[in-house]
């Protein structure tokens, strides 16, 4: 299996790696000149190459076949949760990309404790890269600027995209049974959702979705619940 890398440009007969990439294939892989690899520009496109020249700190590849990206069969899932402390983030965010969620919105509540700053969050961009090489995934997980909980709901409703709210409690009614839509999953800070803001959710239509017998972690919740809607929403195509 050739090695995989992303490649923002792969549409012509060359192209160069980023610094990042050009390290990673240089010095972790120690890659020659002559060997083939996998391109995949984010969109779910992809292109075998050939690497046909190295410098200390960059790699030039000559593009040999080109395979355009098919459009998303499924409904689009964008997880909205927010960020747990330390290293669960990361970790939270390479999970849902190997997942295949679509877009990670920071969540910022009443009792949110971490608000990132916009630097980590473009640092996620390389969690989000390492993912998709190691699970053969190829489009890019799209990670949003932080936003307050009302604004969540409001883009929701505007895109008319449906509403899952992780909530301990009684789930509504079909809340899992059939996923056909664009649905944004809202995952709640480690002390949950406010009454008031579920009470908020329920007034754009949001399901209440529930673990059994258990209160899940901020990022165990939104791995757990989102593979769960992916997988209806495979099932619904």
């Amino acid at each position: 299996m050739s090695a995989r890398f992303y490649c923002s440009e792969i549409g012509g007969q060359t192209a160069q790696l980023d610094d990042a990439e050009s390290h990673h294939a240089l010095h972790v892989l120690r890659l020659p000149v002559g060997d083939k690899v996998e391109l995949f520009d984010g969109t779910g496109a992809t292109a075998c190459a050939t690497i046909a020249e190295v410098t200390r700190k960059t790699i030039s590849l000559t593009v040999s076949e080109h395979h355009p990206g098919t459009p998303l069969q499924r409904p689009q899932l964008v997880v909205a949760a927010a960020p747990p402390r330390g290293d669960r983030f990361k970790a939270m965010v390479e999970k849902l990309t190997e997942l295949g969620v679509d877009e990670f919105i920071p969540l910022r509540t009443v009792r949110s404790v971490v608000d990132p700053r916009q630097s980590k969050l473009d640092k996620l961009q390389s969690t989000v890269i390492g993912a998709m090489k190691q699970s053969g995934r190829n489009r890019l997980m799209t990670i949003h600027e932080s936003m307050e909980f009302s604004v969540v709901l409001r883009q929701a409703a505007t895109k008319k995209r449906s509403i899952q709210i992780a909530h301990p409690g009684e789930a509504s009614a079909g809340s899992m049974t059939s996923v056909t839509a664009d649905t944004v999953l809202l995952i709640g800070p480690e002390g949950g959702f406010t009454r008031e803001e579920v009470l908020q959710a329920t007034d754009y239509s949001a399901r209440r979705i529930v673990w059994p017998d258990s209160i899940l972690r901020i990022e165990t919740a939104a791995v757990a619940f989102a593979g769960l809607l992916l997988n209806q929403m495979h099932r619904s195509v």
